[in-house]
């Protein structure tokens, strides 16, 4: 999050009880501070730059890949059964592989957000705030009925303070509604967000980096869709106590030794194809 997004939020009043639902978190699982989406961004922009990929990159690609990398998530859990919140039946290399897979996921929505010029954190900012409204308090604690059968008589709640992860948790402790999500139900509801992106860009044929034939309307729905997928992949790692920032820095890593420069540059085939190409050629780049 950019440091005016932190200022942001650490002027909110919380003044009307939040600081009791945060002071409960102290000593719960929580993520590092970095890195912010902003630096995930940057980040992501310069490792395809490096490699020649923008022009892979359009709005609907990356969209495709990210709906494959929420499958290779669901993948893991799919024979598992119902999983206790924190994984504690997985094996450390199951968790860290999970790990990767939530990275990529992020990864690919951050690339996104940049290739339709959506601000996600701002995004994200104005869907809680959305939230808050559409699920009082007063309405929805211990209840998980949607939000149209409440009358949205919280509006205008001070966000507690803190980033997106913390935000999102005391949400639902507010609400009471850590009993409806063990990770697998998360997950489910993280693959319906997906898809509810999906179905905006499902019948537009070519879209522009930029979303320039999008009316506002529609970059606003982008926008809000795209902070749903992101408040479920975060609250998704917080439930399996997955550092998700650590996590996608480990990823970064792995990343560029899989994909070379001199080896992917201008080039999308998978590692395994890079390997092949370096064993079954004389490697004349002197590295």
């Amino acid at each position: 999050m950019s440091e005016s997004k932190k200022q942001k939020l650490s002027n909110v009043d919380t003044s009307d009880g939040t600081d009791s639902a945060n002071s409960k978190l102290k000593d719960e699982f929580r993520f590092s501070e970095d890195p912010s989406l902003e630096k995930i961004r940057e980040m992501q922009a310069v490792f395809c730059r490096e490699r020649n990929w923008d022009q892979f990159h359009t709005p609907r690609n990356v969209l495709l890949a990210l709906v494959g990398e929420v499958g290779e998530l669901a993948e893991i859990f799919q024979w598992k059964g119902e999983v206790d919140v924190g994984l504690p039946d997985f094996s450390q290399e199951e968790r860290d592989h999970v790990g990767q897979e939530m990275s990529d996921i992020l990864i690919y929505l951050v690339r996104l957000a940049d290739r339709c010029r959506i601000d996600l954190p701002s995004a994200v900012l104005q869907k809680i705030e959305h939230n808050a409204q559409k699920y009082p308090v007063n309405k929805a604690y211990g209840n998980n009925k949607k939000y149209t059968a409440y009358a949205a008589e919280d509006a205008g709640k001070a966000l507690p303070n803190g980033d997106q992860r913390e935000i999102q948790a005391v949400f639902c402790r507010e609400r009471d509604w850590d009993q409806f999500h063990p990770p697998r139900d998360v997950l489910f509801d993280m693959v319906g967000e997906v898809g509810e992106l999906a179905e905006i860009f499902r019948y537009k044929g070519h879209v522009e980096v930029g979303l320039p034939e999008f009316s506002q309307e529609e970059r606003d729905h982008v926008g809000q869709e795209m902070s749903d997928v992101l408040l479920s992949l975060v609250r998704l790692a917080e439930r399996c106590h997955i550092d998700l920032p650590t996590a996608v820095l480990q990823k970064f890593q792995l990343n560029r030794e899989k994909y070379p420069v001199h080896r992917a540059y201008g080039k999308i085939n998978k590692p395994t194809e890079n390997t092949a190409e370096k064993d079954g050629k004389t490697d004349t780049t002197g590295k």
